[in-house]
């Protein structure tokens, strides 16, 4: 991705591209796909890499409203991510309990599926 000619009213560069980038991130967490996953997976890093070369001296830091945006872009993010990942392993758990029923604790077991190819000697 190419650096933003938007200028940063702090002097730092990787700030409001990072800002953008998190909104793109943010984009696709929402979508939930698997594609769109692995993209705000790209995105992030993208946006963890600007972010540490905007902090390095002798830039200093960013302005407080620069970084409470920041960090709400940041925090809006992880609770979606999260959420993603809990329907996800809601979905194991259904799965398993449907598949291999239920343990001696009444959780759902542990779903084990039989391989595919057994070798016989």
């Amino acid at each position: 991705m190419t650096p933003s000619a938007t200028p940063d009213p702090d002097g730092l560069p990787g700030a409001p591209d990072a800002s953008a980038l998190l909104r793109r991130a943010l984009t696709l967490a929402v979508e939930a796909s698997p594609a769109s996953l692995e993209q705000c997976a790209l995105v992030l890093e993208e946006v963890s890499s600007r972010l540490r070369e905007a902090r390095r001296p002798p830039a200093g830091g960013w302005s407080e409203a620069t970084a409470l945006a920041l960090r709400r872009h940041i925090e809006r993010l992880a609770a979606i991510l999260e959420h993603a990942a809990e329907f996800h392993r809601g979905w194991v758990r259904m799965r398993n309990a449907l598949t291999a029923g239920y343990g001696c604790h009444g959780a759902p077991a542990e779903f084990s599926p039989e391989p595919r190819l057994r070798l016989e000697a």
